[in-house]
């Protein structure tokens, strides 16, 4: 089985223009990128025991596009400043997969006209947070969960058998982004400067899933699962999470309840600075003092964890840093 590097085929479409004395800038770049021979690991018996091959099996498109806009101007000499936008957009799909299957029992799948390891498992319809509820879906549930109970996670019987089992799993989420944005702001004001970042991503997902039960070190993160879990003693619907037990963790399987909204938008760096100057009998010439900081803020709806992570929801958020400096020029 010979292994070879991946190929890619790649169309282009390219827009440049800069107008108004070169203050406006406009780029707009339109793609299409096909990679073939993918490396995969294709499926081997586990009675033989051994680590399954390593083959080219894969072909995957990706098609979007990419905008950006940048403005600068002089208002007199004093004053200047810009703006800096950019926006694409990417579609991901999977073309061919030369017979290769995903296993079913994995967070991520590869299936032919999906986005490449996109989140696989049951689509789920809520909490059993009332005793309607209950009593509507406990026969089902019995076959996937023999200590069903109200206050646990109702998986939809997707093919109407009676039963829940691995046929009933679906696509349940994309984890690459669709959209990725990002907007700079920067003026010079006399001896003062600043300069601002502002990033994100819009339309994907995340995936919670057992981790929120494991010792992640993060008050907030247990007090959200302990105040937001369903009490069968004092039953309230509108609960995020299930009922808490440690006898049960068939409620933190790959399941739809635990795919979150992944997108956000962060302050990702902030500069402020002061230049000093200084006469010609100095040594020094100039002098700049500057404050800096970096993740300063985000709005997201994903919940405890750091969106810009992905998946890995284990892994240290993005820390907040604040720092000041001094840049000397002699």
């Amino acid at each position: 089985n010979v292994i070879t590097w991946e190929t890619s085929t790649n169309l282009n479409f390219g827009l440049d223009v800069n107008v108004l004395d070169n203050r406006l800038g406009f780029t707009f770049d339109w793609y299409n990128r096909d990679t073939d021979d993918i490396l995969l690991s294709l499926e081997a018996p586990s009675l033989l025991g051994i680590t399954p091959p390593i083959s080219n099996a894969g072909k995957v498109r990706n098609r979007g596009w990419e905008l950006t806009v940048n403005w600068q101007d002089q208002i007199n000499d004093d004053f200047s400043y810009n703006i800096n936008f950019m926006l694409s957009d990417v579609k991901n799909k999977i073309l061919d997969m030369h017979g290769y299957k995903s296993p079913t029992s994995s967070l991520t799948t590869r299936i032919e006209g999906e986005p490449i390891d996109a989140l696989f498992g049951w689509q789920t319809l809520g909490l059993a947070d009332t005793q309607e509820k209950y009593e509507q879906y406990k026969d089902v549930m019995l076959t996937y969960n023999s200590n069903f109970s109200m206050g646990d996670i109702i998986i939809e019987d997707l093919d109407k058998d009676g039963k829940i089992t691995e046929s009933d799993k679906k696509i349940i989420g994309n984890q690459i982004p669709r959209y990725t944005f990002s907007l700079n702001l920067g003026f010079n004001y006399k001896a003062l400067d600043f300069s601002a970042m502002f990033q994100g991503v819009g339309k994907v997902d995340g995936f919670l899933g057992r981790d929120i039960i494991e010792p992640l070190g993060s008050q907030t993160a247990m007090e959200e699962h302990y105040y937001d879990s369903f009490d069968p003693s004092n039953p309230t619907t509108g609960k995020y999470y299930p009922r808490m037990t440690m006898v049960n963790r068939l409620n933190y399987a790959n399941m739809s309840h635990w795919v979150q909204d992944a997108s956000y938008l962060r302050l990702k760096n902030l500069q402020v600075g002061y230049t000093f100057k200084f006469g010609e009998k100095s040594p020094i010439e100039r002098t700049r003092i500057y404050f800096s900081g970096s993740n300063l803020f985000t709005l997201t709806n994903y919940r405890i964890f750091d969106p810009e992570n992905g998946l890995n929801t284990t892994s240290f958020p993005n820390s907040r840093v604040y720092s000041i400096g001094v840049n000397v020029t002699f």
